[in-house]
């Protein structure tokens, strides 16, 4: 047996036992919607109605509303399999290990930086199977409808199964326990509702309605008509019922329920939706024409019930759907905010939009009417409730239920509970992996009004507070730092009492750590958006670094790569392209294929310009409307030496080295004539066409370097500090400098004393050999910005450039009558932010001091000046003044507290060395040593 089998959990038995609470069970209908949304119906489930409420048109969802109780905050997996195994078992699917949609084998898709774990993609199968092909990848459990059909019920499934993989026993639902089965099978959707169509074929066909073909019955409604059909049985029977109602609708395909359509529509075309701000297309009249379709199965249903008073007193519905609404293609609207709004995301995604679900529960004598519960339902909750409907109360399963019985608040709707909900979805979906809408292997808490999401892919936690936040756009991770902290070591402790599995660093082979122990690493999968700089070197006013940008085409089929090239389409400057390198068959004009990028207005946006500096921008001008045609069009295309610079994003590919380029709004970038040939190699333009994705070769590039200018840095410009300059001391180490000007004895710098005033001042002693050598001795540390540092004495205290009071004069014995000066003081509250300045002379810089060039002014007047004067600056300062340049000669190193007992005294890692850099294997003798583990400088004195 497969290890990842789940095997039973109480081995006492395998049938179970069962008593029964009453005699006269009621039916019980469970109607499941394949896909729906919490908003895609004319009943509101948000706390006020909204413009989606007002599209669609489900009078029958409001007429069950109006007899029972509406639960608002009823939640489901992101994608099917999972929560319909969950209903079946009562299971989390984090633990059942059935996380993602099943069909036949592995359903993962492909790409990221993880291998993901190998989950239970046969499904759950019975605890009594002996078949081996239930055996591996799969979770044993004693089913829902098995319990009650061992208590007197007849099972009956209508449409989708969805629970095991094809050729297991569960892709069968009667494997299951149910009793009839008509159209449920392992597919997942249906290959088409058209009857002409024989309701698809193949793994997707759905099977059992041959009878309706002829009459081209649609597949909502002949589902319909067969569980009417069938539930007469057991009423005939006098048994109770349980009918599994589980329409297909409103999965793709959105094939045109021709009954509903035109309610859509008007003069042929879309009505105008106010949500969309636009006409309603075809796909989207499609998908509420399912709606509607769905929602007269509903009706029929009651209308069935209705009709025999004693028939209807005694049945419970119970309406829900699986996941939530599809917000990708083919939807219209922007994606991820517009189908599910106001929540975020939808079908796949971890998102509000992607897992909150439409929930009515009507129990005839029980729910009051028309009210609404905001207590938190999880999918896993309806099997202990609708057991405990049933009467069924004293039952044993091989598996762990997870699910909590909300039976008890269908009595008495007062009662108020915490539910802590916990999601685990360690695959990745076919049809987005776009983390930053939540889709991709994550798992997920809810507790209260937060909701919590883990990202395994970049360890990253995002914190929403739902009941001020319901689009979840505010990510509270940073500022509830203890609130985030408490609420990952939760979804921790769950995730691994539930056994749950985590995904692989595929580079590493290291599993992903737990949510607690998160640290969030930059990754990125095919479709996000990735920073410029993770991708090209970007350049500036003093650096630039130019490219080649090549596009995937192949050498065979489209005699590529074609590389981009400034050319001229009509008397615009568009850039085209070639199959000709320039740089290596005409070097004449190379740099019309260089251009180099810059950081655009946000981090993840870039400008790119021509070798020459040219703006680059996707504008309208004149083109051809054909790659090979004559006629033209104005259209939007690349140009260069444009008005403006256009800002572009880069979009990852599945294919390394290989990026997309949009606008950032969204306008991917293709060399559309290039799938021609190197005929037409400048006939046209960059530019994009409808359904254009980064699997077109022209539609992914790679940047090849072709060179770079550095601007030379001047007399008088400031310079980064270095580690030829001097190394940059940290909080553990010290490496401390003398300072001495270019005087020819030169002058050394000196914590004095002046007038009372602990300024730095000049002398022509060192005091290298003296008990005051310290006063000599200067570290630095790094400035607020990349061009600045900060300076301290050997003791530690900050130096900056302050006012104070001075003489008039060198020499002066009077204070001058300005009364005060800057000049370069210690003790200073906060060290300032110095500069270097490059001179003509190799080894000595300037210091600028708030933009201010300093000098040691006195020095000029020989030793006599020593320590009368102080360090500031004059009119006419420049770096041609000896006293005003500087070099810096290390002397030693410091600690900021010293260690008495050695904390790495064994040889090998952390590497040892002496105070004078000489490497040892061991601490053997008293001094101060070196200390480095994991390329981190420590200290020690022994």
């Amino acid at each position: 047996m497969n290890p990842n089998t789940i095997k039973t959990l109480m081995l006492g038995s395998i049938m179970p036992t069962m008593a029964l609470a009453q005699t006269d069970q009621p039916n019980i209908i469970m109607f499941l919607v394949d896909d729906m949304g919490w908003q895609e119906t004319s009943v509101p489930f948000y706390k006020e109605r909204t413009l989606l409420n007002d599209r669609y048109r489900t009078p029958n969802m409001e007429r069950l509303a109006a007899m029972g109780v509406k639960f608002t905050n009823a939640y489901a997996c992101p994608v099917s399999s999972p929560s319909r195994c969950s209903l079946m078992s009562g299971m989390n699917a984090a633990r059942h290990r059935v996380t993602n949609w099943i069909h036949s084998g592995n359903t993962n898709a492909s790409g990221g930086s993880l291998t993901l774990p190998d989950w239970n993609y046969n499904g759950i199968q019975p605890s009594t199977t002996t078949k081996s092909a239930d055996l591996n990848h799969s979770t044993l459990v004693t089913p829902l409808p098995q319990l009650l059909k061992d208590a007197g019920y007849t099972t009956i499934h209508i449409g989708k199964g969805n629970f095991g993989a094809s050729g297991t026993t569960s892709s069968d639902p009667k494997g299951l326990g149910f009793m009839i089965n008509i159209g449920g099978g392992a597919n997942g959707g249906p290959g088409s509702y058209l009857a002409s169509e024989n309701y698809g074929s193949g793994s997707y066909h759905v099977a059992g309605l041959e009878a309706y073909y002829e009459g081209g019955v649609f597949l909502t409604e002949a589902l319909t008509r067969e569980a009417l059909k069938k539930i007469q049985i057991p009423i005939r029977n006098n048994k109770p019922f349980f009918l599994y109602m589980s329409q297909y609708a409103i999965h793709t395909p959105y094939n045109a329920d021709a009954r509903f359509t035109g309610n859509y529509m008007s003069n042929g075309v879309g009505v105008y939706d106010q949500m969309l701000k636009a006409n309603l297309s075809t796909s989207e009249i499609n998908h509420a024409a399912l709606v509607e379709g769905m929602d007269k199965s509903l009706g029929d249903i009651l209308d069935f019930l209705e009709a025999d008073s004693a028939l209807a007193a005694n049945t419970i519905l119970l309406f829900m759907s699986d996941n939530g609404g599809q917000a990708v293609s083919p939807r219209q609207g922007r994606y991820n905010h517009d189908q599910n709004y106001p929540a975020r995301g939808g079908k796949g995604s971890g998102y509000d939009g992607g897992i909150h679900e439409p929930m009515i529960a009507y129990w005839p004598g029980v729910t009051e009417g028309g009210t609404v519960n905001e207590n938190r339902i999880m999918i896993e909750d309806f099997f202990p409730t609708i057991l405990s409907l049933a009467g069924v109360t004293n039952y044993e399963t091989v598996q762990t239920v997870d699910g909590r019985d909300f039976s008890d608040m269908l009595k008495n709707p007062g009662i108020k509970r915490d539910r802590v909900t916990i999601w685990h979805y360690p695959n990745r979906w076919g049809e987005s992996a776009d983390k930053s809408e939540g889709y991709g292997t994550y798992s997920g808490l809810m507790k209260g009004n937060y909701h919590l999401l883990y990202f395994w892919e970049n360890q990253e936690l995002r914190l929403y507070d739902l009941s001020q936040d319901p689009g979840e756009e505010n990510n509270l991770a940073d500022s509830k730092p203890e609130l985030l902290k408490a609420l990952a070591q939760e979804l921790t402790d769950s995730l691994i009492s539930m056994d749950a599995q985590r995904p692989t660093i595929t580079t590493t082979g290291e599993v992903v750590p737990w949510p607690n122990a998160a640290e969030q690493q930059e990754t990125y999968a095919a479709g996000d958006i990735i920073p410029p700089s993770k991708v090209v070197t970007l350049s500036t006013d003093e650096s630039k670094t130019f490219y080649t940008v090549v596009d995937n085409r192949s050498t065979t089929s489209y005699e590529g790569p074609f590389f981009w090239t400034l050319g001229n389409q009509y008397g615009f400057k568009a850039v085209q392209v070639t199959n000709e390198n320039y740089a290596e068959v005409n070097k004449d004009k190379a740099t019309d294929q260089y251009f180099f990028f810059t950081q655009g207005k946000d981090a993840k946006s870039f400008n790119i310009f021509t070798y020459d500096g040219k703006k680059m921008d996707y504008v309208p001008g004149t083109t051809r409307t054909s790659y090979s045609g004559t006629s033209t069009a104005t259209m939007d295309y690349l140009q260069y030496d444009t008005e403006n610079s256009g800002e572009f994003n880069f979009i990852v590919t599945n294919y390394t080295g290989y990026y997309g380029i949009q606008t950032t709004n969204g306008v991917l970038l293709c060399n559309r004539g290039t799938s021609h040939g190197s005929e037409d190699n400048m006939g046209w333009t960059i530019m994009t066409y409808s359904g254009n994705s980064t699997s077109d070769q022209g539609s992914r590039y790679t940047f090849m370097e072709a060179g770079k200018y550095e601007k030379p840095v001047a007399a008088g410009d400031v310079v980064k500090p270095s580690e030829s300059i001097f190394k940059m001391s940290d909080d553990e180490v010290h490496y401390l400098y003398n300072i001495l000007d270019h005087r020819a004895t030169p002058f050394y710098w000196v914590a004095g004393d002046y007038m009372g005033q602990p300024a730095l001042q000049i002398t022509l002693d060192s005091y290298a050999e003296t008990d005051s050598a310290r006063l000599q001795q200067f570290y630095f540390m790094p400035g607020s910005t990349a061009d600045a540092f900060t300076m301290y004495t050997a003791s530690g205290s900050p130096i900056a450039y302050i006012s104070g009071q001075t003489r008039g004069s060198w020499n002066s014995g009077v204070i001058s009558s300005d009364g005060t000066y800057d000049f370069m003081q210690y003790r200073a509250n906060t060290a300032g932010n110095l500069q270097l300045i490059k001179t003509n002379y190799d080894g000595y810089y300037g210091i600028k001091a708030n933009g201010i060039l300093i000098s040691d002014r006195g020095s000029s007047h020989g030793s006599d000046a020593n320590r009368n004067w102080v360090i500031m600056t004059y009119s006419g300062n420049t770096i041609s003044d000896l006293g005003s340049r500087y070099r810096f000669n290390y002397v030693g190193l410091d600690f900021a507290t010293a260690i008495t007992q050695p904390p790495f005294a064994r040889p090998g890692n952390p590497e040892i060395y002496t105070i004078d850099g000489r490497k040892v294997n061991n601490i053997n003798s008293h001094g101060v040593y070196i200390i480095r583990e994991n390329g981190v400088t420590r200290k020690i004195l022994k």
